[in-house]
């Protein structure tokens, strides 16, 4: 670690162990902004640490998105903490690790919980593009509407054209979150059969979704 952050890193590593949590999130905030250099202290305290000051580690390294954290993140994805797992499962994406499809792929099919099944669906769009376009295509039947858009979000950012049908489909979805991330992805992928299903949706109940199909159109 450079000398000159050594003293600002140390400080702020205390806040996540002691201080309340609003505090806690400015200090991962200053850790992230700080990088590589924080990674190897913030690594020492996903080991040693407990409860939320190791949560809080674990996003900084996911936000921090450093290569060398691959191997420890992936071992994370096995932690008895959900938000640990969904941290780490957001961090694999972010750095874009080959190695951590197959564990993704194992946390979307099989993970009892919805906000980590959603982040693996969201991670798996970084990492095996195309290769996960049947499984992504999948969760959008999801039973829980975070799973279905972060599965748009993924699809969007795929970009594969295999994907415009079923992104039309959940055009249709009871969530507007749903609806708004597959107007957006079909904005992303710009295939012109997206058009008039688009317009189609132009008066939907939800502002959010409305913005997101005008956006769209202006793209396909």
């Amino acid at each position: 670690m450079s000398s000159e952050w050594r003293g600002e890193i140390d400080r702020l590593i205390m806040i996540l162990i002691e201080s309340e949590r609003s505090q806690k999130r400015k200090a991962a905030d200053k850790l992230v902004a700080i990088g590589e250099p924080a990674v190897e202290p913030v690594i020492e305290l996903v080991n040693t640490g407990f409860g939320p000051a190791r949560t809080f580690a674990v996003g900084v390294l996911r936000d921090i998105a450093d290569p060398r954290t691959t191997d420890l993140l992936l071992q994370l994805l096995d932690d008895p903490d959900k938000n640990v797992v969904a941290n780490a499962a957001t961090g694999l994406g972010n750095i874009g690790a080959p190695s951590a499809r197959e564990p993704l792929i194992q946390l979307l099919t099989n993970h009892e919980d919805w906000f980590v099944r959603g982040e693996a669906a969201t991670a798996l769009g970084r990492v095996g593009g195309s290769q996960n376009l049947d499984l992504l295509i999948q969760a959008l039947q999801d039973e829980q509407g975070y799973v279905r858009t972060s599965a748009c979000v993924a699809l969007g950012e795929i970009g594969d054209t295999r994907a415009v049908e079923p992104l039309i489909a959940a055009l249709q979805d009871e969530n507007p979150k749903t609806r708004r991330f597959a107007a957006e992805a079909l904005g992303q992928i710009g295939d012109p059969r997206a058009e008039a299903p688009l317009r189609a949706v132009l008066q939907d109940s939800d502002p959010e979704v409305r913005e997101a199909v005008g956006t769209a159109l202006e793209s396909v």
